[in-house]
């Protein structure tokens, strides 16, 4: 089923893009904004964390996929990530499958490390970036590799 949602949601998106003509999403611009995300994250700047996504947007974290329409539903819980002992995220690797004018498709390796500076959790996420004006959003994410919490009920 998740490789299904994936599959269409890229397919739709190339298909969308293919009449761009204009100017691509570059690298930079890309590795900028997980920059600010983790920044955002590891601050617990709750706010800006959730200003960085797109409602609607679409999740599949915890096995469960979700559409999130509802501008008051909760997209982060640090509360519950710290009781499970993180501390902070680390964005390792950006790899960008596509991009056109307005999308790109990214995944990005991360780890969660606790306050002891111990690794808890290494794992990839697959994002897609829509473009809108001069910012980037994140339209949809999903936990590529291991079972992923962001401290929230997903289910």
């Amino acid at each position: 089923m998740r490789k299904i949602v994936l599959l269409i949601t890229i397919v739709f998106s190339i298909f969308s893009n293919l009449v761009s003509a204009g100017e691509l999403i570059d690298k930079k611009e890309i590795h900028t904004f997980f920059e600010d995300l983790v920044l955002k994250f590891n601050n617990q700047d709750v706010k800006g964390y959730e200003a960085l996504l797109m409602i609607p947007h679409a999740r599949h974290i915890a096995g469960q996929v979700t559409f999130v329409a509802d501008k008051s539903t909760p997209l982060v819980n640090f509360n519950q990530l710290r009781e499970l002992g993180w501390d902070k995220s680390l964005l390792r690797k950006t790899h960008i499958f596509y991009s056109s004018e307005t999308k790109a498709f990214v995944n990005v390796d991360w780890t969660r490390m606790g306050a002891d500076g111990k690794v808890l959790q290494d794992f990839t996420a697959f994002y897609e970036l829509t473009k809108l004006g001069d910012s980037l959003k994140i339209t949809y994410i999903s936990a590529a590799d291991t079972p992923l919490t962001i401290g929230i009920d997903e289910r």
